[in-house]
């Protein structure tokens, strides 16, 4: 994983909101333009990437259970957004933190010491 600096300063800023808007607004000359610059100093700001040594877990959860027949599509959208949501509140409580996960990966999570110790007599 990499982490930008400056990618993550712009996101905190919203300096992204005005490109849309220009995108949006699809002016044939000027939207054109706006894309090639963003590409440019995308292409050359992706350069200055900080490489962060992560610990990459994958979790599946339990399916979400539907009937086909009965549910509408709406409903199944629904639970598997209510099934996600849960799973991800389980298994990341914090939410995404680059600081908590570099906590984690260099000093580790506390260990629980699993001797029993000797009773002194």
């Amino acid at each position: 994983m990499k982490f930008n600096p400056i990618f993550w300063l712009i996101n905190k800023l919203k300096l992204h909101v005005p490109y849309d808007w220009i995108q949006q607004k699809n002016i044939p000359f000027v939207s054109w333009m706006a894309k090639q610059i963003v590409m440019w100093t995308w292409y050359m700001l992706a350069l200055l990437s900080i490489p962060i040594p992560v610990k990459v877990t994958l979790v599946a959860g339990p399916p979400v259970d539907y009937d086909p027949e009965n549910d509408s599509l709406d409903e199944i959208v629904q639970k598997s957004k209510a099934a996600l949501q849960k799973l991800l509140d389980e298994q990341n409580p914090g939410g995404k933190s680059y600081l908590r996960g570099l906590k984690e990966r260099f000093w580790g999570k506390p260990q629980v010491n699993n001797k029993k110790k000797k009773k002194a007599n």
